[in-house]
């Protein structure tokens, strides 16, 4: 023990019988090297984790406690002891009397003699089996929620494709129905009494509203997706929002509906025309819906806000709670279930107006004052050429 008496002659005696106390009676394992690696001395936790006597223990290489898969680990750390005088929890498998091994965590500092000369290294071994074990329990989860995910895309593509195919099958027999109906009601085939006229109506007003429905799902679909396809060109927006108001003229003068605009004529953006157009139809059907009948007011606005067109629709109806501005852009969210709307609804329109616009490089959101306060529709879209603005 000639090491460890020229470690204590540099302290008194109260400092001797402490250091030995605190390395005696610590729970972490400790062992003392020197610059050969041979361990000169160890604490009782060390001798009772590894399963010797200490006797057994003292004149041994730190290689004989190494498992055979930590060797050039242990090796490195010595070595990186030796280089720069500390190690801080390198991660080593020792090896047991009995042959099994487990991980630890392994710390070295330096001991000097009384003349500052270095005479070996002080180190302390953390045992992490049970973090080491907790961490496989959680790669082995991680392993099946991988499989799982997995799993999960493939049943994703499999709707995906499922939903493609269910809303073309569905898409097919309705175009000739309607068909056939407006051929019916142009009487080219022949007179029909009123109640004929009714019914026939009844057909195709219900076949529009599957065709929209089923257009809105595969667009929601193509949107979630990145699959939608945009042809742009510049055009003024001026003449896509007067579009969309003819368009949306039958349904205005049915429900009472009145609508203005005050727009600035000289906006132009690169967008899909006919998307854009889709997308006002959309917010001035859905204010239609929201708007009271027989004194409904739709007021549409544009002009330009920095680098952007900004559109603004406002309507006086049933408003916004606070609570549902941020999700009514949301697929299936319905601002109001109870309410009744003559036009029906699924939750898909404002959902599929958010994607188009932000395909566009543009945002949408909405403003309300509260129930019974009307809503607003706000949308940026960029302005082409708009380094010339």
């Amino acid at each position: 023990m000639k090491f460890v008496k020229n470690v204590q002659t540099s302290l008194t005696i109260a400092d001797q019988l402490d250091y030995r106390i605190l390395y005696e009676g610590s729970p972490t394992l400790q062992r003392t090297i020197n610059t050969k690696g041979i361990i000169i001395a160890c604490n009782k936790a060390y001798a009772k984790h590894l399963g010797y006597t200490k006797k057994e223990i003292i004149s041994k290489s730190i290689f004989d406690h190494t498992s055979k898969k930590s060797v050039d680990a242990m090796r490195d750390s010595f070595n990186t002891w030796k280089k720069k005088g500390t190690v801080t929890n390198r991660q080593i498998w020792l090896r047991r009397k009995d042959g099994t091994s487990f991980p630890v965590l392994i710390s070295a500092t330096n001991i000097y003699d009384k003349n500052k000369k270095l005479i070996g290294s002080n180190t302390s071994i953390k045992d992490i089996t049970e973090i080491y074990n907790a961490g496989k329990k959680i790669e082995a989860k991680e392993a099946v929620i991988k499989e799982q995910l997995k799993s999960l895309r493939k049943l994703s593509r499999i709707k995906d494709e499922f939903l493609a195919m269910v809303t073309h099958e569905l898409k097919t027999p309705l175009v000739p129905i309607r068909g056939y109906a407006d051929i019916l009601l142009s009487e080219t085939m022949g007179p029909l009494n009123d109640r004929q006229k009714e019914r026939l109506k009844i057909i195709r007003s219900s076949t529009d509203e599957l065709l929209k429905l089923i257009s809105d799902i595969f667009d929601a679909q193509k949107i979630e997706l990145g699959h939608l396809t945009l042809k742009k060109e510049i055009h003024n927006l001026s003449e896509i929002i007067n579009e969309a108001v003819k368009q949306m003229k039958p349904d205005l003068e049915h429900n009472s509906v009145t609508i203005t605009t005050d727009l600035q004529q000289d906006l132009s953006c690169l967008c899909d025309k006919g998307r854009i157009e889709q997308v006002l139809s959309n917010l001035i059907r859905n204010a239609i819906d929201f708007c009271p009948k027989q004194n409904g007011k739709i007021h549409i606005k544009s002009y330009q806000e920095n680098r952007y067109a900004k559109i603004v629709i406002k309507d006086n109806g049933i408003g916004i709670i606070k609570s549902s501005l941020e999700k009514i852009f949301a697929k299936f969210y319905q601002i109001n279930t109870k309410t009744t709307r003559e036009h029906g609804g699924t939750g898909l329109g404002l959902a599929v107006c958010k994607g188009i616009v932000e395909s566009h490089d543009g945002k949408i959101w909405a403003k309300s004052e509260g129930r019974n306060k009307g809503a607003e529709i706000h949308i940026l879209l960029p302005l082409a050429n708009t380094s010339e603005k």
